[in-house]
């Protein structure tokens, strides 16, 4: 991996963060999601999901950084949203820049979230992901996660398929890769209206 540091993520963060997930929705869901819905996404969607997550003592965001201290990736995860039974945790949200994909960011990240769930008591935990997203199914399946649940989801009035896959930490090892000291969490940002999650923990 070139170059890049995992590092838990700032109020500062969230403005590129989002512009990130927000770019790489549109060319992952490109004939998944419908073409309206992709076109009107921008990155206030995400925003305020953002700030919530790294503000809550627990929920957290990391990023991957490059060289020129650009973000490139990030992840978040924490107290489980959508409820499964047997499971105390969850992914959110995983997304790589795809010009920077097949470099091993995304399993450091994944790695960097799995060692703060141990690290804050959880147990279990899961990743929700669109049916069709065959790339992070792919992932998730490499990464040792067993389906556990199906649903669905409508997004622009399109009803989808999900999957959900989970893990059991007390079976996983730390993998931690290098994280730079951060300050403690902050507030000071405004929210900003949101889009309610859909397709947690893709690359």
């Amino acid at each position: 991996m070139e170059n890049i540091k995992i590092r838990e993520a700032t109020l500062l963060d969230i403005k590129e963060t989002a512009r990130i997930i927000t770019m790489t929705w549109k060319e992952v869901y490109n004939g998944i999601v419908p073409s309206k819905k992709l076109a009107e996404l921008s990155s206030l969607n995400f925003i305020s999901y953002l700030e919530d997550d790294i503000k809550s003592d627990d929920k957290t965001v990391f990023v991957s950084e490059n060289e020129f201290q650009a973000v490139v990736g990030m992840i978040s995860g924490g107290a489980i949203k959508q409820e499964v039974e047997g499971y105390d945790a969850e992914i959110y949200a995983m997304y790589v820049m795809p010009d920077m994909q097949g470099k091993g960011i995304g399993q450091s990240l994944f790695n960097e979230l799995v060692a703060w769930l141990k690290t804050h008591n959880f147990k279990k935990f899961v990743a929700w992901v669109l049916k069709d997203n065959v790339k992070a199914r792919d992932f998730y399946g490499k990464a040792g996660g067993q389906v556990v649940a199906q649903g669905d989801i409508e997004i622009g009035e399109k009803k989808l398929e999900t999957v959900c896959y989970g893990w059991d930490l007390s079976g996983m090892a730390l993998q931690t890769k290098i994280v730079s000291e951060m300050p403690e969490k902050s507030s000071g940002m405004n929210a900003a209206a949101g889009l309610t999650a859909t397709d947690r923990g893709d690359i």
